[in-house]
C-alpha cells in the first residue's frame, strides 16, 4: 500500500523542515499561503522567524504561546521577522486586529516597519512605551498592566484607491462608498460635483462571528473632499483618490491617511469593542443595518 502525499503538502513538510523551531500556528482561512504553498483549511501549522503569511479569502488567527493573537483579515500578507525571543509581525498589506497577551515580547509593525501596538491618540497620557528600542518596542497600559493591547493595523499601501459604490441602503441620494482594498469604507456625501467624507467604517474580524464595521471617529478625514470622484462616477468603477482635508489645500498622504483610520480604529476597538459596546453608527456586513442594542463579543482565541 502506498501512501500519496499531495504535492502541496509535502512542499509544505520539507520547508518546515528547513526553517527554525516553531514560535507560533496559524490557522482559519478559507484559503491561505505560508511561503507560497496553499495549506489545508483551518489547520494548525506551526510557523517560524522568516515565515510569509498570505489569507486570500476569510481570515486567519496567528497565536503565539504567550497568548497574543492577530487576525489576518482576508487579502492581508504578513512576514514574521526578529528572533525566536522577540518575533516580529510585520503587516505588509490589507489589515490586520491583534491582541497583545501581558508582558508579550512580540512587536506589531506596519509596512514601513513603524511599531503599531496600542498608539491610541485619545489616551496618549495615560500610555508610556517601556521599551522603544529595535528590538521590542513593546508598548502597555500603565493603568491595567494586566489588560492585553488589542488594536488594528492597516498599511499605507493601496489606502487611496478602491471601489466607488454608490448606496441606496441609507435613503439619502448621494450617498457611496470608497471601498478600500482592506475592507475599510470611506462613506462620503456628494455635495455639488465634489464628495465629502462623512464617515469611516473600520472591518473588525472575529473569527466564527459575521465581520462587523465599527464608526471610527478619523477626524483628520471628516468633512475632507475627495478628488478623483465626481457625479459622473459610476458606480462599481476602480478609482485612484486623493483626500484633502476640511480647511485645507494639501492632500493627506498615504501615511497620514493610514495613521488616521488606525488610530482611530484602535481607540474603537481598544475602548468601546473592547468592552462589549459599538460605536453609533457601526453596521453588521450581513444585514448592513445600524447596530443599536446588543453586545458585540470581543472574545477572540
Amino acid at each position: 500500500m502506498k501512501l500519496v502525499v499531495p504535492v502541496a503538502a509535502f512542499v509544505l513538510l520539507a520547508q518546515l523542515a528547513l526553517a527554525g523551531p516553531p514560535i507560533a500556528s496559524v490557522a482559519g482561512a478559507a484559503k491561505l499561503q505560508v511561503n507560497g504553498v496553499t495549506i489545508p483549511t483551518r489547520s494548525d501549522v506551526p510557523v517560524s522567524v522568516g515565515d510569509e503569511l498570505t489569507t486570500q479569502s476569510g481570515s486567519a488567527t496567528l497565536k503565539f504561546r504567550d497568548g497574543t493573537g492577530i487576525v489576518l483579515h482576508a487579502n492581508t500578507q504578513a512576514k514574521i521577522a526578529g528572533n525566536e525571543a522577540t518575533p516580529t509581525v510585520r503587516i505588509l498589506r490589507g489589515m490586520a486586529t491583534y491582541s497583545l497577551a501581558p508582558n508579550t515580547k512580540v512587536r506589531v509593525e506596519d509596512d514601513n516597519g513603524t511599531p503599531v501596538a496600542r498608539i491610541l491618540a485619545s489616551s496618549a497620557a495615560a500610555m508610556r512605551s517601556v521599551t522603544e528600542s529595535a528590538q521590542t518596542g513593546v508598548y502597555r497600559s500603565t493603568a491595567n498592566r494586566a489588560k492585553s493591547s488589542i488594536g488594528v493595523v492597516i498599511p499605507s499601501s493601496a489606502v487611496l484607491s478602491g471601489q466607488f459604490v454608490l448606496r441606496a441602503d441609507t435613503g439619502s441620494t448621494g450617498t457611496a462608498t470608497v471601498v478600500l482594498p482592506n475592507g475599510t469604507h470611506l462613506v462620503v456625501q456628494q455635495q455639488g460635483s465634489s464628495y465629502v467624507v462623512t464617515s469611516v467604517q473600520v472591518p473588525v474580524n472575529v473569527p466564527g462571528q459575521a465581520t462587523t464595521y465599527v464608526t471610527v471617529d478619523a477626524s483628520v478625514l471628516n468633512g475632507a473632499t475627495i478628488t478623483g470622484i465626481n457625479a459622473s462616477t459610476t458606480s462599481g468603477s476602480a478609482v485612484q483618490v486623493t483626500i484633502v482635508p476640511q480647511g485645507s489645500a494639501t492632500p493627506l498622504t498615504p501615511t497620514q491617511v493610514s495613521t488616521a483610520i488606525q488610530t482611530a480604529a484602535t481607540t474603537a476597538v481598544a475602548t468601546q469593542v473592547a468592552q462589549g459596546q459599538l460605536p453609533s453608527g457601526s453596521t453588521s456586513a450581513a444585514t448592513n443595518s445600524p447596530v443599536t442594542t446588543g453586545q458585540f463579543s470581543s472574545t477572540a482565541p
